[in-house]
């Protein structure tokens, strides 16, 4: 009596999650690999899309700029930028709102270790700028790292990286003279963002 072959199960499929260093990050942007398709940065190796930007956001990350490039003109050796990639090593490859570095050659994105200070603006996403992200940029050796809370209307302030995680952390309010942690000299005037 013949009997009918059974079909061999499937073995259960494997998935693997692939990580890209910063270079190869960097080559995918330089293709246009993401044209059309929103902002994009590297984590630990993995691609995430940025969320959109709605007015409050865009208004605080301006009021922010402004107020920096105001603070840094007695620092002429450093340039405030909106929306850069920045290259740190480890496959973290963020495009912050707002960066502050120390100029020099910059190939395509900006140096990790020339950047002195970065600004996340923040609503949707503050969990994560305080928590994972702050953590990455800690890792990285950022020196400074502020997020501005759009909800809560504060600016949070992280310096001195030492083994991942920041020493110092301050807050200042909307509105107040914000004066750098890492750099005491250098005070911004936040007016612009009690207005918004």
């Amino acid at each position: 009596m013949n009997t009918p072959l059974k079909p061999h199960p499937a073995p259960d499929p494997v998935y693997e999650r692939a990580v890209f260093t910063s270079e190869e990050f960097e080559t995918l942007v330089a293709k246009g690999a993401f044209a059309g398709l929103g902002r994009f940065e590297l984590r630990e190796g993995i691609i995430y899309r940025m969320n959109a930007q709605h007015a409050p956001h865009a208004r605080a990350k301006m009021e922010l700029a402004m107020a920096l490039r105001a603070a840094f003109t007695a620092a002429p050796d450093y340039e405030v930028v909106i929306e850069g990639s920045v290259r740190f090593e480890g496959g973290f490859s963020p495009e912050p709102d707002i960066l502050v570095w120390r100029v020099g050659e910059a190939p395509k994105s900006f140096p990790g270790d020339r950047v002195c200070l970065i600004v996340e603006v923040s609503d949707s996403t503050l969990a994560d700028d305080l928590g994972a992200k702050r953590d990455l940029y800690a890792r990285a050796g950022l020196p400074e790292y502020w997020v501005a809370d759009l909800n809560a209307r504060v600016i949070h302030q992280f310096a001195d990286p030492v083994e991942g995680a920041y020493r110092k952390a301050a807050q200042a309010v909307f509105g107040a003279n914000v004066a750098s942690l890492s750099q005491p000299a250098l005070v911004s005037d936040t007016a612009g963002l009690a207005r918004l």
